[in-house]
């Protein structure tokens, strides 16, 4: 997937790798990284959290719920389960189609 987004990319940009639940390795052709200046880089989340002061963390998000807000950014829901029905909604979470979220309610 990443060799696919690689030539969308202006000389000298960055791809950054956020999610690697599947474990596969990163793949750039070596001549993205040579030839186009191309850096490859890794965002771990929790490690942004747990270093970033509170007000930036603070900052970075408050544009994002305002477009959550008033309906610019939103996450299709696929399903929503009773907690005493979780195995059920496991088995649909992790299913590849990856219609939408798969919520539990209280």
């Amino acid at each position: 997937m990443i060799a696919e987004l690689a030539p969308w990319l202006a000389h000298g940009g960055t791809l950054v790798s956020y999610g690697g639940m599947s474990g596969a390795p990163v793949v750039i052709a070596p001549a993205d990284i040579i030839f186009r200046d191309l850096h490859v880089r890794g965002f771990w989340q929790k490690h942004w959290m747990d270093t970033t002061p509170r007000d930036e963390i603070a900052a970075a998000y408050a544009p994002l719920a305002a477009l959550v807000a008033d309906g610019t950014l939103r996450a299709p829901v696929a399903a929503t389960y009773q907690l005493e029905q979780y195995q059920d909604a496991l088995v649909h979470a992790t299913r590849s189609e990856g219609a939408g979220k798969v919520l539990f309610a209280w």
